[in-house]
């Protein structure tokens, strides 16, 4: 364990470096202070964000590369960073998918929860009027030209069958995605299929690697993006199995457990979960369901939740868990970016984009 740990004390290092150029909120509020978008690039200046005026949806974009780049660059072991990498692909597989069988492009949008931990499925991209809302564009912006298979690869498994570049378990996760439509014809279960197949990759390599705290924060994720899961799919009417074939793995939280949930009245399911960890979250987020029908309040309290315990690694001397903090607190920010900024070009509040936000991790 000494030895494992210790391998990273280079990457630990610089990784404190990093930490350093977070932004912190003096300069979130700043660019929320400021009068339109360009004035709030203005503030990204200041930092080592290559700005662009022009397209900051590209700015962000090569941000997050450039982030992976230099966080693979660094890790002793390149096994860490395709953990994370996976994430992107199995989320252009579903939109890839979804466009090949039906015709149409369905971008970060249509899954709903945005896949497991890939920014931009958190709502801020259904602001209306963000750039590149054509459909040809809608579909170029739902993929990420980043992950550990090349875009190019993905599209031709998908458009032309060919999947000799594709690794195993992305092989078999499009097959069963695709034998599950063949069966249902409904595009849903597209996404339950490849999120389910990404989570169980991610838990398995992470547990594989032995990092512990990895680990434990996917399976908080997972019952946090569950019981979302089951508040919404309650408050849509659907049935229990529905809501079963949307159910993540990798989670503390068995699955009974939420079916039991899922026949009691809404304003009764915290009871369910009384005793775990998310409970005040749940009964808070099931109040403001109650007032204005939104699941956004249960939606930044998880954020908010997930990151606090991303802090942990901030305290961690050696091993990977700086790492893993540093690149998901960057993903935070990248969306938070990306809030203010779509905000501010759709000429919103200040204090509507602000409720918007999650938190920092510096």
């Amino acid at each position: 364990m000494v030895e494992f740990e210790s391998k990273y004390a280079y990457a630990v290092a610089r990784t404190r470096v990093l930490e350093t150029r977070l932004l912190d909120w003096g300069r979130l509020d700043r660019m929320l202070d400021a009068p339109d978008v360009d004035e709030a690039l203005k503030v990204l200046q200041e930092t080592e964000y290559s700005v662009s005026a022009s397209d900051y949806e590209a700015m962000l974009s090569n941000e997050l590369k450039r982030i992976y780049a230099v966080l693979a660059e660094m890790a002793p072991d390149p096994g860490l960073i395709r953990i994370f990498l996976v994430r992107y692909d199995f989320h252009n597989l579903k939109v890839l998918l979804k466009a090949h069988l039906l015709g149409e492009s369905s971008g970060r949008e249509s899954s709903g929860r945005g896949g497991p931990g890939v920014p931009g499925g958190l709502g801020e991209g259904q602001m209306p009027g963000a750039p590149g809302s054509g459909p040809d564009q809608a579909l170029e912006r739902g993929l990420f030209d980043i992950g550990s298979v090349r875009l190019e690869a993905l599209a031709r498994a998908v458009n032309e069958g060919e999947v000799r570049d594709l690794p195993e378990p992305h092989r078999a996760a499009l097959q069963r995605a695709l034998a599950a439509y063949e069966e249902t014809r409904d595009p849903v279960t597209i996404d339950n299929v490849l999120d389910r197949e990404a989570y169980s990759f991610m838990c398995a390599e992470a547990a594989g690697q032995g990092i512990d705290f990895l680990v434990d924060y996917l399976a908080r994720q997972a019952d946090l993006i569950n019981i979302a899961a089951l508040i919404r799919s309650k408050q849509m009417g659907k049935d229990r199995t529905s809501f079963a074939e949307a159910f993540l793995p990798g989670g503390r939280l068995e699955l009974s457990k939420f079916l039991d949930a899922y026949d009691r009245p809404m304003e009764a399911v915290a009871d369910e979960f009384a005793g775990s960890d998310y409970a005040s979250i749940i009964e808070d987020g099931l109040k403001r369901l109650a007032v204005d029908g939104s699941l956004s309040y249960f939606e930044k309290a998880r954020d908010v939740y997930l990151l606090n315990y991303l802090k942990r690694a901030k305290y961690v001397a050696f091993g990977p868990e700086p790492l893993i903090g540093y690149l998901l607190a960057k993903e935070n920010e990248i969306r938070m970016l990306r809030i203010i900024l779509v905000g501010k070009a759709n000429g919103l509040p200040r204090e509507t984009i602000r409720e918007r936000l999650r938190d920092v991790y510096v």
